[in-house]
């Protein structure tokens, strides 16, 4: 039992990461900030941070 209640954890933070994603990539960086914090998803933004280039985050 508690390795799928993992499972499902893990799978949704991956979705949490990859809604992060599309959010930059849709409305831009700075308003995918304001949306991700707004759902309490810092962490998310931090993972997704650590993924990006940096050039992605500095414009």
């Amino acid at each position: 039992m508690m390795m799928i209640q993992s499972q499902e954890r893990k799978d949704s933070s991956e979705s949490q990461r990859e809604m992060a994603i599309s959010l930059i990539n849709e409305l831009g960086f700075d308003a995918a900030v304001a949306v991700c914090c707004e759902h309490g998803w810092e962490n998310t933004l931090e993972q997704v941070m650590d993924m990006l280039p940096v050039e992605a985050t500095s414009h």
